[in-house]
C-alpha cells in the first residue's frame, strides 16, 4: 500500500505548478504582448495544463490505494483532455488591433468583432503564426 504522505506531495506539487502556471498565464495574456505573442504562448499554454492535468492524476492513480489496477480508468481521460484543450484553442482568439484576449462563449455563433476596440476579429488561423515556422 502507497504512503499516504506521497499522495500529498503529489497534490501539493500539482498545486504548486498550477499556481506558477495560472501566474504566467495571466502575466503573458492579459498584462501585454502582441496578439501573435499571445497565439503561440496561448496554444503551448493549453497543452501544457492537458499534460499537467493528465501526468498528475496519472500519478494519483497510481499513488491510490488501488495502486495500478485502476490505470485503466483514465483511458476515458485522454479523449476528454484533448477535447477541452481543442475547444480551449477554438474558442480564443486574440485581437489584432488592440491585443486583447476574446473568448468566444456560444458555441454556435462566432465573435465577429473585438469587445475592446470594436476591431474585426479574423477566426482563421494565421499561418504567418505558427511556431513551427
Amino acid at each position: 500500500m502507497p504512503n499516504p504522505d506521497s499522495s500529498f506531495l503529489v497534490l501539493a506539487c500539482l498545486t504548486a505548478v498550477w499556481i506558477v502556471l495560472v501566474l504566467a498565464s495571466f502575466l503573458l495574456l492579459y498584462r501585454g504582448g502582441d496578439s501573435a505573442f499571445k497565439r503561440r504562448w496561448f496554444r503551448s499554454s493549453v497543452l501544457q495544463a492537458g499534460l499537467l492535468v493528465y501526468f498528475f492524476s496519472l500519478a494519483m492513480t497510481i499513488l491510490s490505494p488501488h495502486g495500478l489496477g485502476v490505470l485503466s480508468d483514465l483511458i476515458w481521460f485522454v479523449p476528454a483532455v484533448c477535447l477541452i484543450s481543442w475547444l480551449d484553442n477554438k474558442h480564443t482568439k486574440f485581437c489584432d488591433g488592440c491585443g486583447a484576449t476574446v473568448y468566444q462563449h456560444n458555441g454556435f455563433s462566432e465573435a465577429r468583432c473585438c469587445s475592446k476596440c470594436g476591431a474585426r476579429i479574423d477566426w482563421k488561423p494565421d499561418v504567418r503564426d505558427d511556431p513551427l515556422d
